[in-house]
């Protein structure tokens, strides 16, 4: 089986291009409907997303804060690498 990886849009229209090249008129149509979709919906951000652990009143807290990762997971009743990824910005980019 193959492992899915994440695909940017450009990438799903390059797909959409390489099979109208090849004449698979159904597989583009679906492909481009995909990322037409895609760019509509997006990915939910921040609190928006139903997996959301913080806010992002608590991510500038955490931000802020001098405690560290395990002071504040207790804290706050998450994982320390959930406090980590909100502290280095791997997750919740969109908060200053």
């Amino acid at each position: 089986m193959k492992t899915l990886r994440r695909i940017r849009i450009g990438e799903l229209r390059q797909l959409v291009k390489q099979l109208e090249a090849r004449d698979e008129g159904h597989s583009a149509r679906l492909v481009a409907w995909a990322c037409d979709r895609l760019e509509r919906v997006g990915p939910k951000r921040g609190e928006q997303n139903a997996n959301s652990k913080l806010t992002e009143i608590q991510v500038r807290e955490i931000r802020r804060s001098k405690l560290s990762s395990g002071q504040l997971s207790r804290k706050l009743g998450i994982s320390t690498s959930a406090i980590r990824h909100a502290r280095n910005g791997r997750s919740w980019q969109h908060v200053s």
